[in-house]
């Protein structure tokens, strides 16, 4: 009996101490914050690339005729001039044929000759009816055929000609000899195709870069864009470059679709040699002292522990709500009201949206640039309709369009009108900018134009899509009053993988914002799976969508 009650003791005593060491013993776990400032600064997005650098325009010397190559005049490096020899080819057999040519041509002469005074001798006695029909038609058709003959080897003594003068290599332009693909004594048969005997550029002053961009960033490129590059040779200098053309012919490699764009280069140091690869850098969005802050800040999300829970239902109502009466104004504005906070993300949004729109109010009549001004100004565009038609009915419809501005000015308001006004100020602004910027063609002939061929898809430019006008929202986290993380949801702009660029007036230059946190039990970074948030923070911290 005694024996049962101590082993009952000793079972009770070892659950009791099992019970404090995981209830009452347990380490408490804490957590470090890691922190970084918000900043003010520049924001650059880029598209990379390679592309290879080759000559504006490069012309492949060839020959037309067959032979050994007797004689070269030019070698790599060589400046030539047009219509200079660069090399000869054998032309024993070609003199040959010449001259065979021409004694045939000879002998068609005497068959010509004497079937013409045949002809003419049984023509006569025809017509005094001493001669037969027969004999008629014979003569008439000896003489024609000697004389397509003739025709025949006087064909054949021009080509023979033009073979011998083919046996010359002259240049086709002005240039510099960049391969050289024969030597003396070799042998080159032009049978099927032309072989090709020296590559010679035009202007190595003038280069080109041949970027190849996928397909995913070729909405982001436009002609005219800046470029910037790097060559292997000279990593320390930094090329620059404009985009000239967008070609339209894709090309697929690994199931991945690029397409060719085309850099003009100036090259007057004679730096760039043709072949070289270019690490392409193309700047398709730039701003400048924005407020940014470090991608980190919004793909955290702290544990359940560390958020403050009133703060964070806060923040899930206003996001519900959307921008409005979250203080996600212009920077450095202060929203006083939910009301006033939607009014100025009303106002942003619609200055982005003119933005945009100038491309396409291009190709938008006076009357639909009307419609649209009205519409963000508060007018009512029936009623702008409808004064129009009574206009031009009661002026007969003789009213110029400058004297149809003035009367609705005067009928609505001075400020109508002035939405159509900007938009052919910007569409003269594109205009010029496009004829300014719009080189010559490098490669189609300038008597194009006279065969009805039509150059503006030689120089396609399109209206691409810009990252500056991408906007989202994110939220980052700070300290609060109370030592608890609260969230401060703000509206993101462009990013160039390192810091984002962000609109709100809760935050400020300098203020410290949490980029981390690290646990003392397992030392790795915090859960978030205990987050609100978990959407966003798998999407990369915060949800992206067009502000449009």
């Amino acid at each position: 009996m005694k024996k049962k009650i101590l082993i009952t003791a000793i079972i009770i005593i070892a659950i009791g101490v099992g019970a404090y060491y995981a209830f009452f013993n347990k380490e408490k776990e804490e957590f470090t914050l890691r922190t970084d400032k918000i900043s003010k600064g520049d924001i650059t997005v880029q598209v990379t690339s390679t592309g290879s650098i080759s000559a504006v325009t490069t012309v492949d010397v060839g020959c037309q005729v067959s032979g050994i190559i007797k004689n070269i005049y030019a070698d790599y490096n060589s400046i030539v001039k047009k219509g200079q020899v660069l090399a000869k080819i054998d032309s024993t057999n070609l003199i040959k044929s010449l001259q065979d040519a021409q004694i045939n041509l000879a002998k068609s002469q005497v068959n010509y000759d004497a079937s013409d005074r045949n002809f003419q001798r049984v023509k006569a006695l025809f017509e005094k009816k001493l001669a037969s029909q027969l004999d008629y038609d014979n003569a008439l058709t000896a003489f024609e055929t000697n004389k397509a003959g003739l025709a025949s080897a006087k064909a054949q003594l021009e080509n023979s000609k033009i073979n011998l003068d083919y046996a010359t290599i002259y240049a086709p332009i002005d240039g510099v000899i960049i391969d050289r693909k024969v030597n003396m004594g070799q042998t080159v048969n032009a049978g099927m195709s032309s072989p090709t005997l020296f590559s010679l550029a035009y202007d190595l002053s003038k280069m080109q870069v041949q970027a190849t961009i996928d397909e995913a960033d070729i909405g982001k490129i436009d002609i005219g864009q800046e470029v910037t590059f790097t060559v292997d040779a000279f990593p320390d200098d930094r090329f620059k470059g404009t985009i000239y053309q967008i070609r339209l012919a894709p090309t697929v490699s690994q199931n991945v679709v690029n397409y060719v764009v085309v850099i003009d280069v100036n090259n007057s140091d004679l730096k760039l040699i043709p072949g070289m690869t270019a690490n392409v850098r193309i700047k398709v969005a730039e701003k400048t002292n924005v407020l940014r802050v470090p991608n980190m800040a919004l793909r955290f999300n702290p544990p359940r522990d560390l958020q403050d829970t009133n703060k964070v239902k806060e923040a899930m109502q206003g996001m519900r709500r959307g921008f409005g009466g979250m203080g996600m104004g212009n920077n450095g504005a202060q929203a006083q009201n939910p009301q006033q906070g939607r009014q100025q993300n009303q106002a942003t949004q619609t200055a982005q949206n003119q933005q945009r729109g100038q491309a396409q109010q291009q190709n938008m009549t006076a009357g639909e640039r009307a419609r649209q001004f009205g519409n963000g100004g508060g007018f009512d565009f029936s009623k702008i309709q409808a004064f129009r038609d009574s206009l031009q009915k009661a002026k007969g419809g003789n009213l110029s369009r400058e004297e149809m501005f003035a009367a609705m000015q005067k009928r609505f308001g001075a400020t109508f009108g002035q939405g159509a006004r900007r938009g052919d100020m910007a569409q003269n602004r594109q205009n010029n900018r496009a004829q300014s910027s719009r080189p010559q063609s490098r490669v189609v002939s300038g008597d194009a134009a006279k065969f009805g061929i039509d150059q503006k898809f030689a120089f396609y430019q399109k209206t691409s899509f810009s990252p500056a006008d991408q906007t989202g929202m994110g939220r980052l986290w700070i300290k609060d009053a109370n030592g608890l993380l609260e969230p401060i949801v703000v509206r993101t702009g462009i990013t160039d993988g390192r810091y984002t660029e962000i609109y709100t007036d809760k935050l400020k230059e300098g203020q410290e914002i949490i980029i981390g946190a690290s646990s003392n039990l397992d030392n790795s970074a915090s859960s978030s799976s205990a987050s609100p948030f978990n959407q966003q923070n798998r999407m990369g911290g915060m949800q992206q969508f067009r502000g449009r």
